[in-house]
């Protein structure tokens, strides 16, 4: 390359295309609802509290194990507290 000629950066991918395909089964709210295969939110944890110290306990080992730095760890946990399923009683069904 001839001197003063900077070397262009690489242009950013512009026409990737990446589709995720999956499914979704919504977790029964309570075991009444539950249709025997999974078990419902109020099996699984006890209320918000019991929810979120999970997703603590969770969050802490993924960032001690390097998957996941502190202020991502943080912001998983601050989500998990601001979940609003253990503060209504909704029908079943897929969130909207």
């Amino acid at each position: 390359m001839p001197l003063g000629v900077l070397a262009a950066q690489n242009e950013p991918l512009t026409n990737f295309t990446c589709s995720l395909i999956g499914t979704y089964l919504a977790f029964a709210r309570t075991k009444d609802s539950a249709d025997g295969r999974l078990p419902s939110l109020a099996e699984r944890y006890a209320d918000r509290n019991d929810y979120v110290n999970r997703i603590r306990v969770a969050a802490r080992a993924a960032q001690a194990q390097g998957f996941l730095l502190p202020e991502d760890a943080a912001v998983i946990v601050n989500a998990a507290a601001a979940v609003t399923i253990f503060d209504q009683k909704a029908p079943d069904g897929p969130p909207r």
